[in-house]
């Protein structure tokens, strides 16, 4: 993209970890992330134990989707250096390029398209991050800055209408791909212990999730690390007390009560399976990078997951110049039980966030040309 052609982005990594999140932030950045990255979910060949119900999702919801009639909402120059976006209500929160000399994040009114509020330098200092990955967590924003271990949640809203703009952050001291609060006091983190493969004969059945506080130690030296291949999304309903997770590596999507017992379990439309690479410090991938759900959003009443299903070598993308050509996205709804709703596609396109609004209008955006374009669905 044309603002990191004249500029190297210095940024402390210190381990693996770090530069392996890092690397799923710079996705949005390049197709190197596909390339290089090994953060996904292990494909999961069995269920635990307490699974009370499978569901199947058939290769006739892709056929028969729904094909979106996308209408581009016109913004200006509010997307220039943008890495990502979502939309709430008449609120369009910006992600910015790092190293694009703004603010990480600006929030833009899709009303009168004026910035109300920018937020958050990069930096060590108060109040600054070095990086971010943001997600939509139903109508809050999740801000991970995750070079600093710092976490943040809030209602858009709410903190707009604040006098004191302060963003309130946790610390956090563990390594893991996906987090989210439970309560005030904990963390509910994707397991990087568990993985399940009965090719490689490892069946690590431990809990999906953990409740952590920041300052927990999560390591567990009798397993192998799972965590370069166990990347998810967290989904909470705090109306029905349900958790929800979707990999991003294999076609699964599972349903929690909160005491995080397993109530429901979804897979399909494909399989997915990957090669790997097993040593004593952890599991990776070897020469394929899969990518099953991409993104989602969701409210009180449904779940929208982006799905891609595919499986990239690693040495085509190398030959075509680190370039991936897309493919048609689908988007999957369904309820708070794992019971399919309605497929869509998009033609084309790879989804890069996807939003709905309090009155369930559908925004996605997508990279064309090295821009954030943001598009409103006709459902």
């Amino acid at each position: 993209d044309n603002c990191l052609k004249n500029e190297i982005i210095k940024i402390p990594i210190t381990d693996w970890f770090l530069l392996n999140k890092y690397l799923v932030y710079m996705k949005r950045l390049s197709i190197s992330f596909k390339l290089c990255c090994v953060v996904a979910t292990a494909v999961i060949t069995s269920c635990s134990s307490g699974m009370t119900d499978s569901k199947v999702l058939d290769e006739k919801i892709k056929k028969d989707a729904k094909p979106l009639v996308l209408e581009e909402v016109q913004l200006a120059d509010k997307l220039e250096m943008a890495i990502n976006c979502f939309v709430y209500d008449s609120i369009l929160v910006v992600q910015n390029y790092s190293n694009s000399n703004k603010y990480l994040l600006d929030f833009v009114s899709l009303n009168t398209l004026q910035t109300v509020e920018s937020a958050i330098m990069r930096g060590n200092g108060p109040g600054e991050l070095i990086e971010v990955i943001i997600k939509n967590s139903g109508e809050y924003l999740l801000i991970d800055g995750f070079m600093n271990k710092k976490f943040a949640k809030i209602d858009v809203m709410d903190y707009l209408n604040k006098k004191d703009k302060s963003i309130k952050y946790s610390d956090y001291s563990f390594n893991c791909q996906s987090l989210d609060y439970f309560d005030e006091d904990k963390f509910v983190v994707v397991n990087p212990y568990r993985f399940i493969n009965k090719h490689l004969k490892i069946e690590q059945d431990e809990p999906r999730f953990l409740l952590v506080e920041g300052d927990t130690d999560i390591t567990n030296n009798e397993l192998i690390s799972a965590l370069n291949v166990n990347n998810g999304g967290i989904m909470i309903n705090y109306n029905k007390k349900l958790i929800a997770y979707y990999s991003k590596d294999t076609p699964l999507v599972e349903y929690f009560d909160f005491n995080l017992n397993p109530i429901t379990t979804v897979t399909g439309p494909d399989e997915l399976n990957p090669d790997y690479s097993v040593t004593p410090s952890g599991i990776s991938y070897q020469m394929d990078i899969p990518s099953a759900y991409i993104t989602s959003c969701y409210n009180k009443s449904d779940i929208y997951l982006v799905y891609e299903g595919r499986i990239m070598n690693t040495m085509d993308l190398i030959m075509n110049g680190g370039t991936s050509a897309p493919i048609d996205n689908y988007i999957f709804k369904l309820d708070w039980n794992g019971n399919f709703k309605e497929s869509y596609v998009v033609k084309g396109k790879t989804i890069y966030s996807i939003s709905v609004t309090s009155k369930d209008e559908l925004y996605i955006s997508c990279m064309e040309s090295g821009l954030i374009k943001l598009y409103k669905a006709k459902l």
